[in-house]
């Protein structure tokens, strides 16, 4: 039970900070691109891709998964995406919304983006699952993200490494 509190703790405190510094892990990457958005990120190369459609892309392995969609409202602000998006997932994982275990990471920066950050903790369909919920705003197209990586994974470290590398991976892509 300590160990779990002070996880949450470390968690909510730390994942902004290591997303601006944590160098990619040890793991082999591929670069995926959605260019009718113009952005790309890059996942482990071991997951593979459940749906990519102009609406979603999302990808999976056996102790993680990640999501990104278009928000096509673009007055919304990161903090607002990331709070809609947060609850929507939370749902879609099983997990009651107003019993998640919620941690605001805040606003940071995501490459050129504007992002704001959320963690959840609840017990889903598929048992514990732990979340990350990004809102991401680029100021100078309007075209914004949710994205979401969630994992279920026995080792937490390992897994937190992995969803630090792919939230720190989204960035636009470069016009030639």
């Amino acid at each position: 039970m300590l160990k779990t509190k002070i996880f949450k703790s470390l968690f909510a405190i730390v994942l902004p900070i290591l997303i601006f510094t944590l160098p990619v892990s040890a793991v082999d990457m591929s670069e995926w691109e959605w260019k009718d958005f113009n952005v790309k990120f890059s996942l482990p190369a071991d997951m593979k891709v459940t749906k990519s459609t102009g609406e979603e892309f999302s990808a999976e392995d056996d102790s993680l998964a990640f999501d990104i969609y278009p928000w096509k409202d673009e007055t919304e602000t990161a903090e607002s995406i990331a709070k809609e998006a947060f609850n929507t997932l939370a749902t879609e994982l099983g997990i009651d919304p107003k019993t998640v275990k919620k941690t605001d990471g805040g606003s940071m920066k995501i490459n050129e983006y504007d992002a704001y950050l959320m963690e959840g903790e609840g017990k889903g369909k598929n048992g514990n699952i732990i979340y990350a919920v990004v809102g991401l705003t680029d100021p100078t197209s309007g075209i914004n993200f949710a994205a979401y990586v969630d994992f279920w994974s026995e080792d937490k470290e390992e897994s937190l490494k992995r969803a630090v590398d792919i939230l720190n991976s989204i960035k636009k892509m470069r016009k030639n």
